[in-house]
């Protein structure tokens, strides 16, 4: 399956825990991750696709906002470690 890269904005936050019941909730499988921007706001890669991921967030998540940016314009200024978890997609996908 081709991964995909999503953005994910989670605006109910459950303290210390929101990590791993996001994890949890995703139910991400061998080679996908999760680099978290802030508390609210996640890039997520896998290859689940949309519709899974939101079912499986309405579990869990009361408000939430998910988009699939694997194919969008990118600009910015950010952390290198930000772009190299961006890129590491598009290594794949040339794969």
């Amino acid at each position: 399956m081709i991964s995909r890269t999503y953005l994910l904005v989670i605006e109910d936050e459950a303290g210390p825990n929101t990590v791993r019941t996001l994890h949890g909730a995703l139910g991400l499988q061998s080679g996908d991750a999760v680099y978290h921007i802030d508390d609210g706001t996640k890039v997520v890669r896998t290859a689940l696709p949309i519709d899974i991921l939101t079912t499986r967030l309405n579990e869990s998540f009361t408000s939430f906002f998910i988009t699939d940016i694997t194919k969008s314009d990118r600009a910015g200024k950010m952390h290198p470690r930000f772009w190299d978890f961006l890129r590491e997609d598009e290594k794949v996908a040339a794969e």
